[in-house]
């Protein structure tokens, strides 16, 4: 055989042997790269799960606090209107016990004004006896 042709066969012989182990080294690494990649993916998989227990916790949470404070928002609304109500109430209260101590007031005047009539009229002793007397006091 010639040398070139000697070469080419030295040549594909080589590349054979280190084909072959390379096929036989490469599945063992292989392998064990498989192994851990799989390994790590279980890690993810169960941190990804953690963390959609945690999103969830926190939804129903948050879920819960919206409804506390729709809640609590409902309760400020009919407090705000109890207190407007007792408020327009107590205005009409205070005008209507003005009305009412202005009314008061009327017939004691007229009283003392009879009084003073009914003096001026009679003789001092019946004067006294038949003086109408006002039982209604203003500070009352």
């Amino acid at each position: 055989m010639n040398a070139p042709n000697l070469s080419r066969r030295i040549r594909s012989l080589v590349r054979a042997i280190v084909l072959i182990a390379a096929c036989c080294v490469v599945p063992s690494v292989s392998a064990q790269d498989q192994d851990d990649t799989q390994r790590r993916l279980d890690e993810l998989k169960k941190l990804l799960a953690a963390d959609e227990n945690r999103l969830n916790r926190t939804r129903q949470q948050a879920s819960a606090s919206q409804q506390d404070l729709d809640r609590i928002v409902r309760e400020i609304r009919v407090r705000e209107e109890l207190v407007e109500t007792y408020t327009k109430r107590q205005e009409e209260m205070l005008v209507l016990q003005d009305t009412l101590r202005k009314s008061m007031w009327t017939p004691t005047c007229n009283v003392s004004a009879t009084n003073t009539r009914v003096a001026r009229r009679m003789p001092t002793s019946t004067a006294a006896s038949t003086r109408l007397q006002c039982s209604w006091h203003p500070n009352r």
